[in-house]
Order: C-alpha cells, then structure tokens, then sequence
C-alpha cells in the first residue's frame, strides 16, 4: 500500500465516524455536561472550578463547605456565573455545609465530579471519601502533607 492508498482508505474511515451518533462511537453523548461539585468556596477553589465551567462541558451544580460565609460566597457567584452561561442556579440541595459536606457532596446522586480545594490536610480524608462514593476527582496538590498521607492516597 503505498502512501495514497493509505490517505485514501484513512479519509474514508474517518468520514463513517463522522457518520455515525457520537454515543456509538465513543459510548457518550458529545457534549453531555460533567456535574461538577466543588469541596471548598475559597478563593482557589471558585477560581479553578470558574474556569472548568467556561472552558470546558463542566456545569458547577454543587457546593460544599464547612463555612456558611464562603458557602455563600460560592453560590452567589456560581448561580451568576450559571446564568451568564445559560445554566440554571445551583439547586439548594445542593448546597452542604459543615464538618461532614464532603461526605454528604460525596454521597449526591447530582455530582459525576469533585473538586477538593480544601486545605491541604484534608485531602486525603476527602479524596478517600469521593473516591469509595464512586465518584471522578479533581485533586490539588499536594495530595498529602507528609509521606505518610500520600502513601495513604496513593
């Protein structure tokens, strides 16, 4: 085969894709949104999950932190940020608060991702938590904050 036949029989597989629903080919639904849950309304954290949101099919629906201030602050600009996009407004039982709302944002039905942007001794307790929840995660580092942590996470 030389490099003609190659381009030729290559253009034509690539066509048939095109073809064919993304969900046969790919086993998804091009551009299905990923329900994102952030863990930690700081600064950081709205920063990161603001720019999944524009950037990319991630829809921020909810929101956990352990305070009510930043909690808040979070859903004030997301519900904003939502409309702008022409998303709706985060859903207020989607909204956990306190010591337990990673578990709690973990155990949502609602959330295909989390974000934890929570201090860094915490990430471990709240990956373990996302993770066995079945959940995808986006961690920032560091993972632990010793070796004994990472060791755990890994």
């Amino acid at each position: 085969m030389n490099r003609r036949e190659f381009a030729q029989t290559a253009g034509g597989a690539a066509s048939a894709l095109l073809i064919l629903k993304p969900k046969t080919v790919f086993a998804y639904e091009a551009g299905s949104a990923v329900r994102l849950g952030l863990l930690g309304c700081g600064n950081r954290g709205t920063h990161v999950a603001t720019s999944f949101s524009q950037n990319t099919v991630a829809q921020v629906v909810a929101l956990a932190d352990i305070f009510p201030d930043q909690l808040e602050a979070g859903r004030a600009h997301f519900n904003s940020l939502n409309a702008s996009l022409g998303r709706a407004a985060i859903d207020e039982k989607l909204l956990f608060r306190g010591p337990h709302a990673f578990e709690q944002l973990a155990g949502s039905t609602g959330v295909d991702l989390i974000q934890i942007s929570t201090p860094p001794f915490f990430h471990v307790q709240h990956l373990e938590a996302a993770v066995a929840a079945g959940k995808h995660v986006y961690c920032e580092k560091p993972v632990g904050i010793d070796l004994a942590q990472t060791r755990h996470a890994i």
